[in-house]
């Protein structure tokens, strides 16, 4: 199976960085392989309809965080791209995939911590669920 494409999908989280680095991994064993980095801004937590400058400030933040992350992994590189994307993780993660063809996408187990998993959900399982996209957990 040839792998072209590879969605990384990150939240700047320790899980989100050892899925990098596995990444990275498969890079190294699919050299010709793009990566997508994706950082998906969530809007429950940051509704936009709610936001005040300094919350407007922490999700900039949070955002440049996960580049700079992304970048200090793989340096720049022309076939490594970082996307932000707002909405639902997830729904937004399977909608970019689709967009670039993904040939699989890889993420961390979890993002969040016990307390907000509980109430929002696991992305990576909601992922599990709804998509048809070969995914890679990472623990």
């Amino acid at each position: 199976m040839a792998i072209k494409t590879i969605l990384w999908a990150t939240d700047g989280s320790e899980s989100a960085q050892k899925a990098g680095a596995m990444v990275k991994q498969l890079k190294e064993g699919f050299p010709q392989a793009k990566v997508v980095a994706l950082y998906v801004q969530d809007q429950l937590i940051y509704p936009p309809e709610t936001l005040v400058p300094e919350d407007a400030t922490d999700a900039l933040n949070a955002q440049s965080f996960v580049e700079q992350q992304v970048f200090s992994l793989f340096e720049r590189t022309p076939d490594i791209e970082f996307m932000v994307a707002e909405g639902q993780p997830s729904a937004q993660i399977n909608k970019i995939a689709e967009k670039i063809h993904a040939d699989l996408i890889v993420i961390g187990s979890h993002g969040y911590t016990a307390w907000d998993r509980f109430v929002l959900g696991s992305a990576s399982r909601h992922l599990l669920d709804h998509t048809t996209y070969p995914v890679l957990v990472v623990r």
